[in-house]
């Protein structure tokens, strides 16, 4: 049986997962149509960054990557430390992206590769990572979280909600990404 915690984080993966596939189609519409440089995914990155990823990773090490490690999991070796790990790779590769992004006014043919190449890499990075975190830490939560540790978790993870959706960005990265998500249309399948 799910706890809510786990419901919670699963249902931001399942949202990270639909605005990266479309970001999967607008890259498979970049490669076909050769188009020198675009700066259009430039909202949706900005959401998914400081929006969606931030939020989540705020949530799992301040609230609940703690509450494991109290629970009994180490924090400097095994699962909490390789999630750890893996959220500072993801920051890295977003990094890279945003700088890809905004390199010059015009692509030559290797800037518009190097961002391809990163983009296609922190995709499947940022899918491989959600898949790890519901195949390893997920199962652990769900068979041994207290019940009441599980209520305040998520009172914790609304609190988070809260405070990003009122930050003055919130509602302009939001519509941003919306409108980028509906123009390629994506399906989460083609994450």
């Amino acid at each position: 049986m799910s706890t809510k915690t786990t419901a919670h984080l699963s249902s931001e993966h399942r949202q990270a997962t639909h605005f990266l596939a479309a970001f999967r189609r607008y890259l498979q519409h970049l490669e076909e149509a050769h188009i020198p440089d675009s700066r259009e995914p430039t909202g949706l990155i900005d959401f998914l960054g400081e929006s969606i990823f931030q939020r989540h990773e705020e949530k799992e090490e301040g609230v609940l990557l703690p509450e494991l490690a109290r629970m009994g999991l180490s924090w400097s070796d095994g699962a909490l430390a390789e999630i750890r790990q893996e959220h500072r790779q993801g920051r890295y590769l977003l990094r890279s992206l945003k700088h890809a992004m905004r390199q010059g006014e015009k692509w030559s043919s290797e800037d518009r590769a190097h961002f391809l190449s990163i983009a296609h890499e922190w995709v499947d990075f940022s899918r491989d990572h959600m898949l790890r975190e519901e195949q390893v830490l997920f199962p652990f939560i769900d068979g041994r979280m207290d019940k009441d540790v599980d209520e305040l978790l998520c009172k914790q993870f609304e609190k988070i909600d809260q405070e990003y959706e009122e930050m003055s960005d919130f509602l302009r990265l939001q519509k941003a990404s919306d409108a980028f998500v509906d123009k390629y249309g994506a399906s989460d399948k083609a994450c």
